[in-house]
């Protein structure tokens, strides 16, 4: 099995959403990855990659590039919002606390699956019992691990593939890529994030350039790390995000079409 592109490097979209369903189907909270972490290492394994699980549980993958010279890292976290089990009350429900920062009022009555110590799996949904009372607010990217551990030293720029932000003052939309200038910690490289707007221009891919001011993404933690590298981040367009969340298979081909003009290139 491999992954077919176009004589112009364009991805297959229908290969990139029937794995991408796949996955989204395997549950993967913040801390229990291990399923997802299997799949995605038996796929690799598929189209003859050696990928190596770290001692924290992330999956790193090394693809050899045509010719020798400062590496490059990709990154996506596939851990997702969730919660655990707080408390079991006398009417035998549970009280959750939440991983991530999805808000309350988003996930009322959503079905949800249930994994206790010895491996059962019970189903149910979510109730708020007092709505007055809501606080809000890569294999752990969710809960702010990202990058930090696992890159090589000898990468020299390093990507994080996540998803660009939809609403009232931005720029982007589920059917373009958006290359973020600007996270919560700060800004991403300048010299970086300019050459993927002209790998944009030059391929005819549909993009656009936010700044996010309350996001975060793996590239975060790999600097706070203390890692030498120029980081920039991007994404498809995301609407809701952190809630029921949207977006289009146009947003997805933009981004694996930048992606892939990124690896590629000199």
């Amino acid at each position: 099995m491999g992954i077919n592109v176009t004589p112009n490097n364009i991805p297959d979209i229908e290969y990139m959403t029937d794995r991408l369903a796949t996955l989204c189907r395997i549950p993967s909270p913040s801390g229990d990855t291990q399923d997802a972490v299997e799949w995605i290492k038996g796929q690799f394994e598929e189209l003859g990659y050696k990928p190596v699980i770290t001692h924290k549980g992330g999956l790193l993958v090394t693809v050899p590039g045509a010719k020798k010279g400062p590496e490059r890292a990709l990154s996506a976290h596939v851990d997702t919002l969730g919660a655990m089990v707080f408390e079991i009350k006398s009417n035998g429900r549970l009280k959750l606390t939440l991983i991530g920062g999805s808000p309350w009022p988003s996930l009322e009555g959503e079905h949800v699956v249930i994994r206790s110590g010895d491996g059962k799996r019970y189903t149910g949904s979510i109730l708020v019992t007092k709505a007055a009372s809501h606080v809000w607010g890569q294999e752990t990217e969710e809960v702010g691990h990202g990058a930090s551990y696992g890159i090589p030293g000898t990468v020299r720029e390093f990507i994080a593939v996540d998803m660009g932000c939809v609403g009232d003052g931005l720029l982007g939309s589920e059917y373009t890529v958006s290359i973020c200038a600007k996270g919560g910690g700060g800004p991403y490289d300048v010299q970086l994030r300019k050459r993927l707007e002209g790998l944009c221009e030059k391929n005819n891919i549909a993009y656009v350039v936010d700044i996010f001011p309350y996001y975060g993404s793996d590239a975060g933690p790999l600097l706070r790390a203390g890692h030498d590298v120029r980081c920039a981040c991007v994404g498809t367009g995301v609407d809701a995000s952190h809630s029921h969340e949207r977006t289009h298979k146009e947003g997805l081909l933009a981004t694996a079409r930048l992606v892939t003009a990124y690896v590629l290139s000199e």
